[in-house]
């Protein structure tokens, strides 16, 4: 893939393959479980700048510790976080939800 402009052709970077044995330890039952906890209504959503994103972010960075995953961002105190402080400037949604139903035939 290419992308002309300003800085000429860009090549995307090549992907390197994951060696087989990193998923020995990948279990799809575990997998689901996270995401259905994610998805659960006690978790509030995930909109930017509420509780739940707040609880969302903090069991993610939790499960990754848990596995000896390090965060990549430091806040001058030498602490590795999964956190990086970014001011926010906004939240703007152009969209509603809605759910339908339709009746059976």
């Amino acid at each position: 893939m290419s992308r002309g402009g300003v800085g000429g052709n860009l090549q995307a970077p090549e992907l390197s393959r994951l060696p087989n044995h990193v998923f020995d330890s990948f279990n799809v039952s575990e997998v689901d479980e996270h995401i259905r906890v994610l998805a659960s209504d006690e978790f509030e959503g995930r909109g930017v700048g509420t509780i739940g994103e707040e609880k969302s972010t903090r069991y993610i960075a939790s499960m990754l510790m848990s596995r000896a995953f390090h965060g990549g961002a430091a806040h001058g105190n030498g602490i590795e976080s999964f956190f990086q402080l970014v001011p926010l400037q906004g939240v703007f949604t152009k969209t509603s939800s809605y759910i339908s139903f339709l009746k059976a035939d």
